[in-house]
């Protein structure tokens, strides 16, 4: 992201904080729903691994898969509520600003009015206020998962496996 892109999202920050108990929820609820479903591969593979004895009971596959499942379910339902929790949010803060807008047009002179085109601007204020309900959505619930999915994944492969795989991975995403 730009300086630009930075700036947008700083001046933007005002109008999503007011609501600050939905922004955590919604933030907590991408948490879940990512640590669900960076678990579910290894929930799998014990799955997998359980099958194998021949001395093994089937009670403990069946819990196992059982528990996949129901990992599954939480990745789906908690990316769900976030984005119940989430899009008051967005919509209060769009119409925030789209009225502070409209307010800040109708206190132009009559000149302004007269000189341009109104219907041509308040065209601009609808896309406008399209293009807000996109940023927020897209840097909350795009780029901030991205990063925490690939902070659990690096977390998996470092307790897992030598620090190397981590370094790997992490230059390949860079790229």
């Amino acid at each position: 992201m730009n300086k630009t892109n930075w700036l947008v999202l700083k001046s933007l920050a005002p109008y999503v904080w007011d609501f600050k108990y939905r922004v955590v929820a919604a933030l907590v609820l991408l948490t879940l729903a990512k640590a669900a479903n960076v678990t579910v591969p290894l929930v799998l593979k014990e799955v997998v691994d359980s099958l194998t004895p021949k001395d093994q009971l089937l009670l403990l596959p069946l819990a196992l898969l059982l528990g996949y499942g129901a990992l599954r379910l939480c990745a789906v339902l908690f990316a769900e509520l976030r984005d119940v929790v989430f899009v008051k949010v967005t919509r209060r803060a769009t119409r925030r600003i789209a009225l502070k807008v409209f307010r800040h047009l109708h206190d132009l002179s009559l000149r302004f009015h007269l000189e341009r085109h109104t219907g041509g601007i308040s065209r601009e204020i609808e896309r406008g206020t399209r293009g807000i309900s996109t940023i927020l959505t897209y840097s909350l619930f795009s780029i901030i998962p991205v990063i925490l999915e690939f902070g659990f994944v690096a977390a998996i492969l470092l307790d897992r496996f030598d620090w190397r795989f981590a370094a790997i991975t992490f230059s390949l995403i860079v790229r």
